[in-house]
Protein backbone atom coordinates (compact mmCIF):
# COMPACT_ATOMS: atom_id res chain seq x y z
CA UNK A 1 0.00 0.00 0.00
CA UNK A 2 1.20 3.61 -1.00
CA UNK A 3 1.82 5.49 2.49
CA UNK A 4 3.33 8.25 0.44
CA UNK A 5 2.67 10.13 -2.87
CA UNK A 6 4.02 7.63 -5.94
CA UNK A 7 5.95 8.99 -8.52
CA UNK A 8 4.00 10.03 -11.64
CA UNK A 9 6.30 7.63 -13.70
CA UNK A 10 7.89 4.70 -11.28
CA UNK A 11 10.87 2.93 -12.47
CA UNK A 12 8.73 -0.29 -11.35
CA UNK A 13 5.44 -1.22 -11.12
CA UNK A 14 4.05 0.20 -7.84
CA UNK A 15 1.89 -2.38 -5.42
CA UNK A 16 -1.94 -1.80 -5.39
CA UNK A 17 -4.15 -2.45 -2.30
CA UNK A 18 -7.54 -3.62 -3.43
CA UNK A 19 -10.49 -2.08 -1.53
CA UNK A 20 -12.09 -5.49 -0.04
CA UNK A 21 -14.60 -4.08 2.68
CA UNK A 22 -18.18 -4.51 2.47
CA UNK A 23 -19.56 -3.14 5.03
CA UNK A 24 -18.58 0.06 7.30
CA UNK A 25 -16.92 0.57 10.33
CA UNK A 26 -19.42 0.10 12.92
CA UNK A 27 -17.88 2.81 15.69
CA UNK A 28 -17.66 0.26 18.19
CA UNK A 29 -14.95 -0.45 20.91
CA UNK A 30 -12.17 -1.91 18.61
CA UNK A 31 -10.71 -4.34 20.67
CA UNK A 32 -13.94 -6.29 20.55
CA UNK A 33 -15.08 -6.24 16.92
CA UNK A 34 -15.08 -9.76 16.68
CA UNK A 35 -17.21 -10.44 19.63
CA UNK A 36 -19.84 -7.91 17.70
CA UNK A 37 -19.28 -9.56 14.14
CA UNK A 38 -18.40 -13.06 14.49
CA UNK A 39 -22.09 -14.49 13.42
CA UNK A 40 -21.48 -12.16 10.25
CA UNK A 41 -18.37 -14.69 9.58
CA UNK A 42 -20.30 -18.27 10.07
CA UNK A 43 -19.23 -18.44 13.53
CA UNK A 44 -21.09 -19.80 16.46
CA UNK A 45 -18.60 -18.02 19.30
CA UNK A 46 -16.15 -15.00 18.81
CA UNK A 47 -13.18 -16.21 18.65
CA UNK A 48 -10.90 -15.54 21.70
CA UNK A 49 -8.34 -13.21 20.42
CA UNK A 50 -4.69 -14.08 22.64
CA UNK A 51 -3.82 -11.50 25.28
CA UNK A 52 -0.93 -9.14 25.35
CA UNK A 53 1.26 -9.69 22.19
CA UNK A 54 1.04 -13.25 21.61
CA UNK A 55 0.50 -14.62 17.83
CA UNK A 56 -2.52 -15.94 16.51
CA UNK A 57 -2.59 -19.41 18.16
CA UNK A 58 -2.89 -22.78 15.71
CA UNK A 59 -6.66 -23.52 17.35
CA UNK A 60 -7.86 -19.37 16.60
CA UNK A 61 -5.82 -19.74 12.53
CA UNK A 62 -7.48 -22.94 12.45
CA UNK A 63 -10.79 -20.81 13.25
CA UNK A 64 -10.24 -18.21 10.81
CA UNK A 65 -9.14 -20.67 8.08
CA UNK A 66 -12.86 -22.13 7.99
CA UNK A 67 -14.08 -18.41 6.78
CA UNK A 68 -14.62 -18.11 3.21
CA UNK A 69 -11.43 -15.75 1.65
CA UNK A 70 -13.11 -13.10 0.47
CA UNK A 71 -15.52 -12.92 3.74
CA UNK A 72 -12.66 -13.03 6.28
CA UNK A 73 -10.46 -10.04 3.50
CA UNK A 74 -13.07 -8.17 3.85
CA UNK A 75 -13.59 -8.21 7.83
CA UNK A 76 -10.28 -7.61 8.45
CA UNK A 77 -9.64 -4.32 6.00
CA UNK A 78 -12.85 -2.90 8.01
CA UNK A 79 -11.46 -4.23 11.19
CA UNK A 80 -7.56 -3.24 10.93
CA UNK A 81 -7.87 -0.74 8.61
CA UNK A 82 -10.95 1.50 8.88
CA UNK A 83 -11.77 0.43 12.68
CA UNK A 84 -7.88 1.42 13.50
CA UNK A 85 -7.89 4.83 12.00
CA UNK A 86 -11.34 5.08 13.71
CA UNK A 87 -9.46 4.19 16.85
CA UNK A 88 -6.21 6.44 16.41
CA UNK A 89 -8.87 9.87 15.62
CA UNK A 90 -11.24 8.70 18.77
CA UNK A 91 -14.14 8.21 16.86
CA UNK A 92 -14.98 5.13 18.47
CA UNK A 93 -17.17 3.95 21.54
CA UNK A 94 -15.28 3.33 24.34
CA UNK A 95 -15.46 0.14 26.06
CA UNK A 96 -17.64 1.78 29.20
CA UNK A 97 -19.62 3.38 26.50
CA UNK A 98 -19.12 7.06 26.27
CA UNK A 99 -17.77 8.75 23.24
CA UNK A 100 -14.61 11.49 23.24
CA UNK A 101 -16.35 12.48 19.55
CA UNK A 102 -20.28 12.76 19.04
CA UNK A 103 -21.22 9.82 17.03
CA UNK A 104 -22.60 12.23 14.23
CA UNK A 105 -19.19 13.81 13.89
CA UNK A 106 -18.12 10.41 13.98
CA UNK A 107 -20.03 9.60 10.82
CA UNK A 108 -19.24 12.83 9.20
CA UNK A 109 -15.23 12.00 9.83
CA UNK A 110 -15.70 8.70 8.96
CA UNK A 111 -17.34 9.26 5.74
CA UNK A 112 -14.50 11.58 4.91
CA UNK A 113 -12.03 9.17 5.73
CA UNK A 114 -13.21 6.26 3.27
CA UNK A 115 -13.51 9.06 0.57
CA UNK A 116 -9.72 10.12 1.05
CA UNK A 117 -8.37 6.51 1.80
CA UNK A 118 -9.49 5.09 -1.41
CA UNK A 119 -9.28 5.19 -5.07
CA UNK A 120 -10.36 4.10 -8.38
CA UNK A 121 -8.06 2.59 -10.68
CA UNK A 122 -8.55 0.59 -14.17
CA UNK A 123 -12.33 -0.51 -12.52
CA UNK A 124 -11.19 -1.73 -9.30
CA UNK A 125 -11.31 0.22 -5.82
CA UNK A 126 -8.40 0.64 -3.98
CA UNK A 127 -7.19 1.58 -0.58
CA UNK A 128 -4.75 4.49 0.10
CA UNK A 129 -2.73 5.84 3.16
CA UNK A 130 -1.01 9.01 1.24
CA UNK A 131 -3.49 10.85 3.35
CA UNK A 132 -2.48 9.46 6.93
CA UNK A 133 0.46 11.94 6.62
CA UNK A 134 -2.11 15.01 6.80
CA UNK A 135 -3.66 13.51 9.75
CA UNK A 136 -0.87 13.66 12.03
CA UNK A 137 -2.46 16.71 13.59
CA UNK A 138 -5.66 15.96 14.61
CA UNK A 139 -4.49 12.31 15.95
CA UNK A 140 -2.27 14.41 18.27
CA UNK A 141 -5.18 16.82 18.89
CA UNK A 142 -7.53 13.72 19.79
CA UNK A 143 -5.15 11.75 22.15
CA UNK A 144 -4.85 15.77 23.64
CA UNK A 145 -8.64 15.49 23.62
CA UNK A 146 -8.86 11.55 25.23
CA UNK A 147 -7.19 12.59 28.26
CA UNK A 148 -7.05 9.47 29.92
CA UNK A 149 -7.54 6.72 26.63
CA UNK A 150 -7.06 3.94 29.48
CA UNK A 151 -10.45 2.35 29.45
CA UNK A 152 -9.36 1.67 25.77
CA UNK A 153 -7.74 -1.32 26.49
CA UNK A 154 -9.19 -2.73 29.77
Amino acid sequence: MDHLPLPQDPTFPTPETPYLSSEDWDFGPFRTYLDRKYGDLGLFEAPQLPSGNGLLTLPLQRIFDAIPAAKLQSSVQTWLYFGLLAEFLSLNELEDGSRVISLDQARDEMAALYREFSTQSDKRRLLTSVSVLTKSDLFTERVRLAGDIAPRFH
